[in-house]
């Protein structure tokens, strides 16, 4: 149930809103040397009528002379209801019009019609003036609003006018506590003691003293010191209520009126806005693409540029068509705010509509995903919107938070339809986003023709690398591929090996040019007997390819026909022999070992005349744990594990048999 609303008195110039205000809350509003000069309203002013349950009634009076249009737009922002004010002496006039215009392209749900200073009429022009607002409301949503008599002179109508205001609070849903907090700022100020305060009307969230904001489009983050909202100090302020912010550290002079007061990281910047834009069906000429308009978005305008999405010149009065705003300057909001925008002279209304999506990119007719999302976004249903923003995103996996930000969704609501999106198996998990199923499925039809490709190019390597395969979806989060392989894995797709992919059931397979070739190495290496051979020296010897010269090596490493003894850290000196010739070797090692108690270098050197090739080979007998080198005493036999035979005999192979 709600407990507070903002309700916006609006009207023609010197039609009675001030008085209509005053009467109600007894809140003197002009208070501005010039608007007493005058006798009339510039710049919106706020009070407060608290009601005897407790709920409060933020009013805003708007300025109703047409000088200070853009003033009662901004006034307007953030309102939950309006009262249209007519004077019965004068009946409907432009501004009348006008503000109930603005109200209808600002979705405003409910209208009360005041008809204002009934005490200076007789009852034939009352009934004129009641007739004539009736016929104005009549075409627009509003045609069955509650029409009320009143008088600030004699108090006609005040309290049916307050039950009427009352059976608002009945008729609104009550805010969402989930939504990310937001307050357009209308006033900045430096309190002596206190420090700097803004002002604003709440349009979304909750927000409590000692909570973090974020000022918007600036980025700066600031705590609450202390709240107030119709002059009472608050814990908390939520959506629906006027309220004075004070913040704890930030500088007045780093904020700016029209800025934003939001929770961190939860409000959409762009410098670009997608929407629906509604024309005026009364406007003077159609608008055409790329027409420079004023924005009013917020408490703030701007001067932007219309750029028709869909294939057309311009927009025709009574028309609407998806369009994107061009600003020059980052703006800030939440999905689904609503705004207007203007003439640039004459400052005439020309249409509004809702912000869908905030973007730095321009729109192009080619991006069709985009306006599939704009689609989605414009129906309002949730899990459209989520498989549009994964369709428009194909490169990126998209967070709970990031769906709720693009959506304007709370994240309950978010989670609730991604969990029935994954139920209907049209989204995957990913890490700690979510990814479209089809494309999911799309892409490891793609990683596996890949593979497929690389077998057919390669067909004696164990498989394609895992970096190779990721290098080909660079462009895609890792995570994603990440995902993508082990998922492979899991229902046998694809195997891994190592470092290598390939596809189930396949077996590197040698081309007959390849088997002839290996043969050869084997020979080289065979003739050299214990003395390795180098990669280099074969390769003169058959004057072929690198790469053919690899492919056969490491198939007959892979099938153990061939033994790589060394690699040197820079990869370009390897050498190789066969197991026999190691077998010989390893023999030998360890005959002299058993006899001498350990092997010294010179040992070696005079067992195996090699020159420096044996020492090559000695650190491989290391590496492979046949040996283990003691340093300046020589090398012995790598300890092997204590085994029990049958007969309970403890057995081992002997090694360093002198005990050092």
């Amino acid at each position: 149930m709600r407990n507070s609303i903002i309700i916006a008195v609006m009207g023609h110039v010197k039609h009675g809103k001030t008085s209509l205000v005053r009467t109600l809350t007894g809140a003197e509003l002009n208070r501005h040397p010039e608007e007493k000069r005058r006798g009339l309203t510039i710049n919106p002013g706020h009070a407060v009528l608290r009601l005897s349950c407790g709920r409060e009634i933020f009013f805003v009076d708007l300025p109703g002379h047409q000088e200070y249009l853009h003033n009662a737009i901004r006034g307007l922002w953030g309102i939950d209801a309006a009262i249209l004010v007519v004077a019965a002496d004068e009946g409907v006039m432009p501004q009348t019009r006008e503000h109930l215009s603005i109200v209808r392209l600002l979705g405003i749900p409910k209208v009360i019609v005041a008809l204002t200073k009934t005490d200076r009429v007789d009852d034939e022009l009352l009934v004129m003036a009641e007739e004539e607002t009736r016929g104005l409301i009549f075409t627009s949503p509003y045609k069955n609003a509650r029409m009320i008599r009143f008088s600030s002179r004699t108090g006609l109508g005040k309290d049916e006018l307050i039950n009427a205001v009352e059976d608002v609070f009945n008729r609104l849903p009550s805010p969402d506590p989930d939504r990310p907090f937001m307050m357009a700022i209308d006033h900045v100020f430096y309190k002596d003691g206190h420090g700097t305060v803004v002002t604003g009307s709440i349009t979304s969230g909750i927000i409590g003293v000692d909570d973090e904001v974020e000022i918007y489009p600036s980025g700066i983050k600031d705590r609450i010191r202390l709240i107030q909202a119709g002059h009472e100090t608050k814990k908390a302020v939520t959506a629906g209520m006027r309220a004075g912010i004070n913040l704890s550290g930030i500088r007045h002079y780093q904020i700016k009126p029209g800025d934003l007061l939001g929770t961190p990281g939860k409000i959409c910047l762009g410098r670009f806005i997608n929407t629906e834009l509604h024309v005026q069906d009364d406007i003077k000429r159609p608008i055409k693409n790329n027409s420079a308009v004023r924005l009013f978005l917020g408490t703030k305008s701007y001067i932007c540029k219309i750029v028709i999405i869909e294939r057309r010149d311009a927009i025709m009065p009574g028309e609407k068509a998806l369009v994107q705003l061009r600003l020059r300057e980052q703006a800030a909001a939440l999905p689904f705010s609503p705004f207007i925008v203007s003439g640039l002279s004459p400052e005439e209304v020309l249409g509004g509509g809702r912000v869908l999506e905030m973007t730095n990119r321009k729109w192009r007719t080619r991006h069709q995903e985009g306006l599939d999302l704009l689609d989605a976004l414009a129906r309002g249903c949730i899990e459209e919107i989520i498989i549009a923003l994964l369709k428009a995103r194909p490169l990126s996996v998209i967070t709970l938070d990031e769906f709720a930000i693009s959506s304007g969704y709370p994240i309950r609501l978010v989670i609730n339809a991604i969990l029935s999106l994954y139920k209907d198996n049209k989204i995957i998990k990913i890490s700690n986003g979510f990814y479209l199923y089809k494309r999911f499925h799309i892409l490891k039809k793609t990683a596996a023709d890949e593979i497929r490709a690389y077998h057919k190019l390669y067909p004696a390597n164990d498989g394609m690398p895992i970096e190779m395969l990721r290098a080909r979806f660079k462009d895609l989060p890792v995570q994603l591929i990440d995902t993508l392989i082990a998922d492979m894995i899991l229902r046998r797709t694809i195997k891994k090996t190592d470092n290598f992919l390939s596809l189930a059931g396949f077996k590197p397979q040698l081309g007959a040019d390849i088997k002839v070739l290996t043969k050869k190495v084997m020979a080289i290496a065979e003739k050299s007997s214990i003395m390795p051979v180098t990669f280099h020296s074969m390769l003169d010897l058959l004057k072929i390819d690198e790469k053919q010269l690899s492919d056969a090596i490491r198939y007959l490493i892979k099938q153990g026909m061939l033994v790589r003894v060394y690699k040197n850290r820079g990869g370009n000196r390897e050498e190789f022999m066969t197991p026999d010739a190691l077998d010989i070797i390893k023999e030998r090692v360890a005959q002299h070992i058993l006899k001498n108690g350990r092997l010294t270098l010179e040992d070696a050197k005079g067992l195996f005349p090699l020159g420096r090739r044996i020492i090559n080979i000695l650190d491989y007998l290391d590496s492979i744990s046949f040996t283990l080198n003691k340093g300046n005493a020589g090398r012995v036999l790598y300890p092997r594990p204590v085994f029990v035979e049958r007969n309970r005999q403890v057995h081992s192979v002997p090694s360093d048999t002198d005990g050092s």
